[in-house]
């Protein structure tokens, strides 16, 4: 075999050649990690959200609970000692051992500039049918509110139409 000098021989890459494909597969993982960071991040915020949700689902369905299981204590008084917006106390057996005993659910909540339940966190009182009361010897159900759920709870025990 002789050697052709007119003949090209293009057995390799320019160095041109080589730096665009090295440019392009910089470009193309910097976006797979892009992709993957952001992915982590949104995985991470709606497993909170998920977590938060999932809480605020048990915190009010105990508070129902609680509250449906609501009776007089041994003294006799009325068993709703207390109803505020962002707090209520009770007396309630709720470790079924047959002794009813004072609850309270309290929130630490702050206020919005306009005075209002920044966390949205309340209790509303409705008598026997169902018009917005305070006064609490007439309140027979409770909505309790933690956004975004709210459950709405008759007090079964103080029922008068049985």
């Amino acid at each position: 075999m002789s050697y052709n000098p007119t003949k090209k021989y293009n057995k390799g890459m320019t160095l041109v050649e080589t730096l665009v494909a090295l440019s392009i597969f910089l470009v193309i993982m910097v976006a797979v990690a892009t992709f993957e960071m952001n992915i982590f991040s949104y995985q991470g915020s709606i497993s909170g959200s998920f977590n938060n949700s999932q809480t605020t689902e048990i915190v009010l369905k105990n508070a129902a609970r609680e509250l449906r299981g609501m009776s007089s204590p041994p003294n006799g008084s009325y068993p709703l000692t207390v109803a505020g917006t962002s707090t209520i106390s009770f007396f309630s057996d709720v470790n079924g051992d047959g002794i009813v005993e004072p609850v309270n659910y309290g929130f630490n909540v702050s206020y919005g500039s306009n005075g209002t339940n920044s966390d949205g966190i309340s209790f509303e009182y409705f008598d026997g049918n169902e018009a917005t009361t305070t006064d609490i010897s007439a309140i027979r159900f409770v909505r309790v509110s933690l956004p975004p759920y709210s459950v709405f709870v008759e007090l079964r025990n103080l029922k008068t139409n049985i």
